[in-house]
């Protein structure tokens, strides 16, 4: 077991707080508040009252404690530690990892002279902060820290980085080893390491570790990062690798060989990973788009053993035009649903700014959401993004602000559910007394397409209402209706009297049909149950919802799928025998009727950004 020579070891103490400044908003921002006393944030972790943040305000660190909403209710210089010569030259902070009973860990290098020097301080409840002491193997060449993680098993945290950067012009003329440290929390200065790849000069001779997190089981970690390897046309390329993690504390260290993900004949390297269940991991980095030669954000999902690692390469433009820009997933974080909110930022050449960009990513390398900007035009990157203690997703990094760069932060997923049942539309006209009379009204094949719809009042228990229409092609048929207190059914049938679709949900709430049809005569049958005092009814010909809709909702992991089918029964709707299985087809129709209870347009956008959102059952 090798030990990090630990150099003028120090503690140092800050109490000292900065008064409070507002956020403004940002320029051309879709999200989120800028920070302009800062250059940048760079560091972000969850705790249980809220979130703790880096940002760096001139030549000082400053930690940010925030609230669950993001609100900054407590700030402070973060002091130098005292080995450092220069006391104004502080460490850059790239990682904080929140400990046992609420502390913080942060994570960065400090330069000093020609050697970089890992840094690694500990952060208090009560803002008591400690520094370790300088981590570097000998007074030549440099250690770089990147990232950590918590192990509560052994109540240590766990350090990856590389000891010398290895930098050179792509000959791999210079070594790298990667590095992986063992902190316990107790004694900060009994570290231990590990130094992956030989300390000689190679194609295939540097190695580092970007990130490292736990995999699920008791002492067990994923670490992950690149490694060289010769390259067809001559030279060296870099490839993504992750390798399993174990010991370092109480036992010796277990590292396993270097699993490869990616292509062998293109460049890749992994900035952060995260375990989806104990065997399936998520990388994301940069790569290559096959395709088109350019450069692109890499995701990939792979396990140690079985099957080939899934990978995609999302170039921006998405064309592949750009070859020059620079596209990289930088953070990964995982929701209780199972998907993961990805972010990172794109550029469209190497002259453009870089442009921050997040999206969601359903497990299984399924489907992603479209990608969202913090900006356009003024530039911006997303550094860390953390899970707060009520399912939302806060981000931190920079933003151009047109004046140079200021920090920002936002919350790019699950804004707070907010679920208010509403009224039937007034916009809808009422039926005439005729047509109520009537007991039906006939529609043409250009109302069913373009929709139709209409209110009525005083519907009396155990009358019914029809609306005919005829199909001449195959078409799906989406109706709905929603009562302002009462119960109704619809029921659709065919011409010889066949149910082709019903919803009967309990009491006042909605009720929604999707059917998929055959040419042919129809008739919509609206059954009041109770009497009715007033209700809407809308169909519609030609929205096609059940396919994409559906397989948002089976890309959810079953503890999302059962926070919706719990929603669902508490609203009187009818939910899924085993939402541990998945969706079906009377469920989609309980949740469209839901949704449709609260909003009045029913698109398949919206309905899944409600569905990620009420799959973590944040409420209000």
């Amino acid at each position: 077991m090798r030990r990090v020579f630990l150099l003028l070891a120090a503690i140092a103490l800050a109490f000292s707080a900065v008064g409070a400044r507002a956020q403004q908003a940002c320029e051309e921002a879709t999200t989120g508040a800028c920070y302009p006393e800062y250059i940048t944030i760079s560091a972000l972790t969850a705790t249980d009252s809220g979130y703790t943040a880096i940002a760096a305000a001139g030549s000082d660190l400053e930690v940010l404690r925030l609230d669950l909403d993001a609100n900054i209710v407590d700030r402070f210089r973060l002091p130098a530690p005292d080995w450092l010569p220069n006391q104004t030259n502080m460490p850059a902070i790239e990682k904080l990892v929140t400990g046992a009973a609420g502390s913080v860990m942060g994570v960065g290098t400090v330069a000093s002279g020609n050697q970089q020097i890992g840094a690694v301080f500990y952060l208090s409840p009560d803002n008591r902060t400690q520094w370790s002491a300088a981590l570097f193997v000998d007074a030549e060449s440099s250690v770089i820290l990147y990232s950590g993680a918590y192990d509560p098993a052994e109540k240590r945290y766990l350090v990856v980085g590389r000891h010398t950067n290895g930098a050179d012009t792509g000959s791999c003329s210079k070594w790298s080893r990667g590095l992986i440290l063992s902190i316990p929390e107790s004694d900060i200065t009994n570290l231990a390491a590990y130094f992956e790849g030989p300390q000689e000069a190679g194609l295939e001779n540097r190695v580092a570790f970007y990130d490292i997190a736990p995999t699920g089981g008791r002492g067990e970690f994923v670490a992950t990062g690149f490694a060289t390897a010769p390259a067809p046309g001559g030279g060296c390329q870099d490839n993504a690798v992750a390798v399993q993690v174990r010991g370092g504390a109480t036992s010796q260290w277990s590292v396993s060989p270097r699993f490869q993900i990616g292509s062998p004949d293109e460049n890749e390297v992994a900035f952060a990973v995260s375990a989806l269940d104990n065997r399936t991991f998520l990388i994301a980095g940069q790569g290559t788009d096959t395709q088109t030669g350019a450069r692109a954000a890499l995701l990939a999902e792979f396990g140690f053993f079985g099957t080939a690692p899934a990978l995609r390469n999302d170039p921006f433009p998405d064309d592949g035009s750009d070859s020059s820009g620079g596209d990289r997933y930088r953070a990964l974080t995982r929701l209780a649903s199972g998907s993961v909110v990805v972010s990172g930022s794109v550029s469209e050449s190497r002259q453009a700014r870089n442009q921050g960009v997040w999206r969601v990513q359903a497990p299984g390398m399924g489907p992603a959401s479209p990608l969202n900007f913090v900006t356009r035009e003024a530039g911006s990157d997303i550094f860390a993004t953390a899970l707060g203690s009520d399912g939302r997703v806060l981000a931190v990094g920079r933003h151009g602000a047109g004046r140079g760069d200021v920090g920002w932060m936002g919350f790019v997923f699950g804004q707070k559910l907010v679920v208010d049942r509403r009224d039937p539309d007034p916009n809808l006209e009422l039926l005439t007394s005729q047509q109520a009379r009537a007991g039906s009204l006939a529609l043409s094949s250009g109302e069913l397409s373009g929709g139709f719809g209409f209110r009525d009042l005083r519907f009396g228990a155990g009358l019914e209402y029809e609306v005919r229409f005829t199909l001449d092609k195959a078409t799906d048929v989406a109706a709905s209706a929603l009562p302002l207190d009462g119960d109704l059914d619809l029921v659709l049938v065919d011409a010889n009297g066949s149910v082709r679709a019903i919803s009967s949900n309990r009491g006042s709430a909605g009720e929604f049909t999707l059917a998929d049809l055959e040419p042919g005569d129809y008739t919509l049958k609206v059954v009041a149950v109770t009497d009715v005092g007033e209700y809407e009814l809308r169909i519609r010909s030609g929205q096609s919802l059940s396919a994409p809709v559906l397989e948002s909702l089976n890309a959810l992991h079953s503890d999302g799928r059962n926070k919706l089918a719990e929603m669902l029964t508490g609203g009187g709707y009818l939910s899924p025998a085993s939402a541990d299985i998945g969706f079906g087809a009377a469920a989609l129709a309980s949740l469209l009727a839901y949704y449709n209870s609260f909003n009045t347009v029913i698109d398949v956008a919206g309905v899944q950004q409600f569905i990620a959102s009420a799959s973590l059952a944040v409420d209000e």
